[in-house]
């Protein structure tokens, strides 16, 4: 339950800094448009309209590990995202990085629902179904939760055991 809430304040801080972030770039006379990071086109595979840990990757923030998750060196497998989708030019050119996960399976190892398939790839997949079952994983929630409600997010086990995860002492 603790997670739940963790996750939805998140939700609520994202979409409130996500929206004024909106009201910015449209005071400047460009057009944007905030992605909900709760929003989900596809619930029963946890898909929202965009991959936002694509673009977060693709931006050189981090890399997609072994658990589908994006990972960063500071704070490992343990962020919530939103993106703002705008016209405004951006200059910046992102340094790619590779993926840190190696030999390490322990988010593989945790899955509850064994729905962690451990492919290595240099920056992200092609496809998050080479990752992982999120259909699975969302049967998984929705087990977890027990009222019959659609999953708003996975269990989090495999954040949980990523050593990129572990708070810094």
């Amino acid at each position: 339950e603790e997670m739940r809430s963790a996750y939805k304040m998140c939700n609520k801080k994202l979409k409130e800094a996500g929206e004024k972030i909106v009201q910015l770039l449209a005071a400047e006379g460009y057009k944007a448009r905030f992605i909900d990071p709760a929003q989900r086109v596809n619930p029963e595979k946890l898909l929202g309209p965009i991959s936002q840990k694509a673009i977060a990757s693709l931006s050189g923030m981090g890399w997609i590990g072994k658990n589908g998750l994006l990972i960063t060196e500071e704070y490992g497998a343990r962020q919530r995202m939103g993106a703002v989708l705008t016209d405004m030019p951006v200059t910046h050119k992102a340094k790619l990085i590779d993926n840190q996960c190696g030999d390490c399976t322990a988010c593989v190892d945790r899955c509850a629902m064994k729905v962690l398939k451990g492919p290595n790839f240099k920056h992200h997949p092609e496809s998050r179904d080479l990752v992982i079952d999120w259909a699975k994983c969302g049967v998984y929630e929705a087990k977890l939760i027990g009222d019959g409600s659609k999953p708003e997010m996975a269990c989090g086990r495999c954040i949980s055991v990523c050593p990129f995860s572990r708070v810094s002492e």
